[in-house]
């Protein structure tokens, strides 16, 4: 860690010569402006996708290119202090409500298992909302789900769609899998590394199909992996100045590490003293110390403003000593 990542909250101290990156004072969203136009894809019967993640959830129509909607897999749900009555924020809407909706961030899974209907069903009233959805859903429905996933896990999302919701088919599919295909064009022999939030998993495919007795899991993800940069930070910098977050961690992780290929090659080249050279250097968000600048005049007007104070103290002590 010394030798590859450098944080400092003070721009000032940092060497000219090195190249600052900055890191984002909170999390990066985006919401979408307008609801999606639901009677093109109606009379199409157009099979709409969700994928919901453990981190992201993604959502849109099977003809188009890209999701519709891409945002957080969490739901806040608090009661309102002014008003009264219970709020509830999904996915990106949270980090632009109130502030205190962010302390009560929960999602329906665990791990990678969903396992609380009534966070997924908010979920899913969000989805069909910003889709343009508010009467019947007459479109399949294709949904990612997890490797292995338990049958009580599926059961819950069964019946949120078919008895809440109404929808005529509901397909399950493994995400890795889909993006094999999409990538590939074609299911030919092979391995598909999939490594998400929480886990990661090798699914061998052999005759346009994947073999899922065979594939392999590892409980280390994304989210360990910003977390463990995080205590690392927080370790070596225990007296910074500001609260790192979690959103923070993960930029970090994301967009300056990168998975050694050869790591005992790699600890020896960045125990050399040229190493530096690759060193990063991270500036957080701060507040810079406004010095006020004073003229002659007024300095001279506080000097005397202090010598008269002073007077005073002492003329009070000596009124003390008398009295006693």
């Amino acid at each position: 860690m010394d030798n590859i990542i450098k944080i400092d909250d003070n721009v000032n101290e940092i060497k000219e010569t090195e190249k600052i990156y900055e890191i984002s004072e909170d999390y990066n969203y985006t919401i979408p402006d307008t609801l999606s136009n639901y009677e093109q894809y109606k009379t199409n019967h157009t099979p709409l996708v969700i994928d919901i993640g453990t981190s992201q959830t993604n959502a849109g129509w099977a003809t188009d290119s890209s999701p519709y909607l891409q945002f957080s897999t969490v739901v806040s749900k608090f009661r309102d202090r002014k008003t009264s009555k219970n709020v509830i924020y999904i996915g990106n809407e949270i980090y632009r409500g109130e502030t205190f909706s962010r302390s009560n961030l929960r999602s329906p899974y665990d791990s990678n298992v969903i396992i609380n209907p009534e966070l997924l069903e908010y979920m899913m009233d969000y989805i069909f909302l910003k889709l343009g959805i508010n009467s019947s859903i007459e479109n399949p429905i294709i949904m990612t789900e997890t490797l292995c996933n338990p049958n009580y896990s599926r059961k819950l999302v069964s019946e949120l769609m078919f008895e809440c919701y109404n929808v005529p088919s509901l397909c399950y599919g493994i995400d890795s899998l889909f993006s094999y295909y999409q990538n590939n064009d074609s299911f030919d022999n092979g391995i598909v590394i999939s490594s998400g939030n929480h886990s990661t998993h090798v699914i061998p495919v052999v005759n346009n199909r994947g073999v899922l007795n065979l594939c392999q899991r590892l409980d280390y993800g994304g989210y360990e992996a910003a977390e463990y940069m995080l205590k690392q930070l927080q370790f070596k910098y225990p007296t910074f100045p500001s609260r790192m977050t979690n959103s923070q961690a993960q930029e970090i992780t994301q967009k300056y590490c990168h998975v050694s290929l050869d790591y005992s090659e790699e600890l020896e080249k960045i125990s050399k003293p040229e190493s530096r050279q690759d060193d990063i250097v991270i500036q957080f968000p701060f507040t810079p110390v406004v010095v006020e600048e004073l003229d002659e005049e007024e300095l001279k007007r506080r000097e005397q403003q202090r010598k008269e104070q002073g007077t005073r103290l002492q003329k009070q002590a000596a009124k003390q000593r008398e009295e006693k």
